[in-house]
């Protein structure tokens, strides 16, 4: 699992009033919790093939009311080391989730675009594709 604190829209998430990190252990560990539920945050790094950066950015261009009907039709395969990278914190729940697309290009990943945030069924629905 990643550290949420190593994630490029982590200034963003500690921006948000619905989400409550907080570090322990000489500052070494760090644990983040979606008030709301107080769901602990479960963060990943997901690595896709460079065809699926157009799926991934349909998904994150996509309004409000279609994300859910967009995540259940949409298939990404997950790979080991790719060119496109999806930043993922999710909610133990499944009622919040925040996905941050970036591609590989002079030894860095850099992201493409804004983090997005989703809450209720369209949280559920991004959980189950990218989890």
């Amino acid at each position: 699992m990643a550290n949420i604190k190593k994630l490029e829209m982590a200034a963003a998430l500690m921006a948000r009033p619905d989400i409550e990190i907080s570090t322990s252990f000489f500052g070494l560990c760090t644990k983040a919790v979606y008030l709301p539920t107080r769901s602990p945050l479960i963060v990943k790094k997901n690595d896709y093939a460079p065809e699926a950066a157009a799926r991934i950015q349909r998904l994150l261009d996509a309004p409000a009311g279609r994300v859910a009907a967009l995540a259940r039709d949409l298939k990404l395969e997950k790979m080991d080391i790719g060119n496109v990278r999806l930043d993922v914190c999710v909610s133990k729940d499944h009622q919040f989730a925040a996905l941050q697309m970036l591609r590989f290009g002079d030894y860095l990943y850099r992201p493409v675009g804004e983090p997005r945030f989703y809450e209720g069924d369209d949280a559920q629905a991004v959980a189950s594709l990218v989890l």
